[in-house]
């Protein structure tokens, strides 16, 4: 619920004022000398936006909190069945399966072009972000898709270790005006599991930024997120105590 307040809320007082670019990814640093099939990439970014959709838009979650102010924010919960996401060799749909998927909604005072800002600026990820200690863009795949690392700092004073992700980040601007930033686990040969972090996995994240009809200055946020923390949380027990957090 913290780290969900955090996205949403400081998001307002963390708005930069630079416009988006029109490819939202910027510079393009190739694909590492591999060959990218770009016809394939497009239909997994394709199938992955449907299926977070169909998530987002589906019955049975379950309301946890909206909080206090003028601009609240609303969190649900579900739990989500194998088979949910895209296949792909990363994800492990059946582990994730014990783990709630958490919703969240609000309305910020911002435009929505300088709030999907927010989320393309790697620099920016601890102003709406509190656990995130390192961001790092692995490859660039296409205009709009990347591969990215993550990491967190331990927990519990060391006693938990820290965790790292890899992600495909994908970027649309669709034709209504929803700006979407939709995130899916990956592997890539640079970033293996190492001794430092316990792997984890998005199986999946995503940003859904929409305008507010009649007010240009405010923007409606969807935020999606299902994750497989691994380690000793990754057992049935460890699932209860985190879904009832």
């Amino acid at each position: 619920k913290n780290a969900l307040d955090a996205t949403a809320l400081n998001a307002r007082k963390a708005l930069g004022s630079i416009g988006i670019r029109r490819s939202p990814l910027g510079r393009q640093n190739g694909s590492g000398g591999r060959n990218i099939d770009k016809a394939k990439l497009k239909a997994q970014n394709d199938a992955n936006l449907k299926n977070m959709f169909q998530v987002i838009d589906s019955d049975g979650w379950q309301h946890v909190i909206t909080s206090d102010g003028e601009d609240p924010v609303t969190v649900w919960k579900k739990i989500i069945v194998p088979g949910t996401y895209l296949a792909n060799d990363a994800a492990n749909d059946e582990a994730a399966a014990k783990f709630a998927c958490i919703k969240a909604t609000a309305v910020i005072s911002a435009p929505p072009q300088e709030v999907y800002k927010l989320f393309l600026d790697n620099s920016r990820v601890n102003e709406y972000n509190e656990h995130c200690a390192k961001l790092e863009d692995v490859e660039y795949l296409s205009k709009d898709t990347k591969i990215a690392w993550s990491a967190t700092a331990a927990f519990a004073n060391g006693i938990i270790k820290g965790r790292d992700f890899v992600t495909m980040v994908h970027y649309r601007e669709q034709p209504d005006g929803a700006l979407i930033a939709v995130n899916r686990p990956a592997t890539h040969p640079s970033r293996p599991q190492g001794s430092k972090y316990q792997r984890a996995e998005v199986l999946l994240a995503g940003n859904v930024i929409r305008p507010v009809k009649g007010q240009p200055d405010k923007t409606f946020l969807t935020l999606i997120t299902h994750i497989n923390p691994g380690g000793i949380v990754d057992n049935a027990i460890g699932a209860a105590i985190t879904n009832k957090m």
